[in-house]
C-alpha cells in the first residue's frame, strides 16, 4: 500500500510549472509512468481551499506559507481532472465532510477488493 500516487506529480505540474516548461516534464512523466506499478485503487480526499489554507498555517511549514487559497483551488481543480481521466481509476472521493463515513466507505471499498 502506498499514500502516493504518480499521477499526481503530473497534476501538480500543469498546476505550477511555467507553460514552457511542462512538455518536457510530461515526457519524462510519461516515459516513467509506464514502468511504474498502477494502483488498485485511488482515494482522493477534498476540503474547500479555506480549510486546506487553516491546516497549512497552523502546520507551520516555511515552504508552504506564501500559498494562496487560489493556487490550492487551481491545485486541487488539476489533481481532480487528473483523476477522472479514462486510464486512472477506479477513483474513490471521499468528498463527506464527515471523517468516519469515509473511513467506512474508504474500509469497504478495499475490503470488496480482496
Amino acid at each position: 500500500m502506498s499514500d502516493f500516487w504518480l499521477d499526481q506529480s503530473a497534476a501538480f505540474a500543469r498546476a505550477w510549472l511555467p507553460e514552457i516548461q511542462l512538455p518536457a516534464f510530461l515526457e519524462q512523466y510519461e516515459r516513467l509512468r509506464r514502468a511504474v506499478v498502477r494502483p488498485r485503487l485511488i482515494v482522493l480526499l477534498d476540503a474547500p481551499a479555506g480549510e486546506l489554507l487553516a491546516r497549512l498555517r497552523r502546520r507551520g511549514r516555511s515552504c508552504e506559507q506564501h500559498l494562496t487559497e487560489a493556487q490550492l483551488d487551481r491545485i486541487a481543480q488539476a489533481v481532480r481532472q487528473q483523476a477522472g481521466q479514462p486510464d486512472v481509476g477506479p477513483v474513490l472521493r471521499g468528498e463527506s465532510r464527515d471523517r468516519e463515513a469515509v473511513r467506512a466507505e474508504v474500509l469497504a471499498a478495499v475490503k470488496g477488493m480482496e
